[in-house]
C-alpha cells in the first residue's frame, strides 16, 4: 500500500509538470498567432486609410477643377462695366464682413444692395448666379479665410453660416423665377465653394498674371 501510494504520489507531479509545459507552449503559440493577426489587421487598416486619403485628395482636386471650369463660363465681374455703382467695396477682411452683415439689418441698405446686385448679375442658373454674387461681394483672397462652420484642418476660420443676412442676400438673388433656393442649397453651395476657395483663388491669380504677361 505504501509502495502504490508512493508511485501515485510520484505520478501526480510528473503529469502536472508535463501539462503545464504543454499549456505554456500552446499559450505562446496562440499569442504569436494573435500578434500576427493584429499586425496584418493594422497593415490592412492603414492601407485602406491611405487609399481613402488618396481618393479624398483626388475628389477634392477634381471638384476644384470643375469649379474653375464653371467659373470660366462666366464673364469675370472685373471685366464688366459695373452698372448702378453704389460705391460698394469688395470685402477683404473680417471687420468689413461684420460691418456688411450689420448694415444689411437696415431695410433701405438691403434694398440698395439688392438693386445693385440685380443690375450686375448676368447669369440665369442659380449656381452661376451665386458664383457671380461671391465675385461681386468678396475678394478672392478673402474667401479662403472662411469655411461654412468655422472649423478647418488648417485651423480656425470665419464661420460663414453665422452671417444670416449675407446668406439671405445670396439666397434671394441666386434664386430665379423657376428655381427658389433653399437654406440647404445655400449650405451645400458655400461648403463646396469655400472648401475650394484657396485653389480657385490661386488659379485665378495665375491666370491673371499670365494675361498681363502676354498683353
Amino acid at each position: 500500500m505504501d509502495g502504490r501510494g508512493h508511485k501515485e504520489l510520484l505520478a501526480v507531479p510528473g503529469t502536472w509538470i508535463q501539462g503545464t509545459s504543454k499549456g505554456k507552449t500552446f499559450e505562446n503559440a496562440f499569442s504569436t498567432i494573435m500578434k500576427k493577426i493584429e499586425f496584418l489587421t493594422n497593415e490592412s487598416v492603414n492601407a485602406n486609410l491611405d487609399r481613402l486619403d488618396r481618393l479624398e485628395n483626388a475628389v477634392c482636386t477634381i471638384s476644384a477643377k470643375l469649379d474653375i471650369l464653371t467659373d470660366k463660363t462666366i464673364v469675370p465681374t472685373t471685366l464688366r462695366r459695373v452698372k448702378n455703382n453704389i460705391g460698394f467695396e469688395m470685402i477683404t477682411k473680417e471687420q468689413e464682413l461684420g460691418m456688411f452683415e450689420s448694415n444689411l439689418n437696415d431695410v433701405k441698405y438691403f434694398n440698395e444692395i439688392s438693386a445693385w446686385l440685380e443690375d450686375n448679375i448676368f447669369e440665369n442658373t442659380p449656381e452661376n448666379r451665386m458664383i457671380e454674387i461671391l465675385d461681386l461681394l468678396f475678394s478672392k483672397q478673402f474667401l479662403p479665410k472662411c469655411s461654412w462652420t468655422g472649423i478647418s484642418k488648417g485651423g480656425e476660420k470665419l464661420s460663414m453660416m453665422t452671417y444670416r443676412n449675407i446668406l439671405e442676400v445670396v439666397r434671394v438673388h441666386g434664386s430665379t423665377s423657376d428655381v427658389s433656393i433653399t437654406k440647404k442649397d445655400i449650405a451645400r453651395f458655400f461648403m463646396k465653394k469655400l472648401k475650394n476657395a484657396a485653389k480657385r483663388a490661386a488659379t485665378k491669380g495665375l491666370r491673371k498674371s499670365t494675361q498681363h504677361k502676354f498683353n
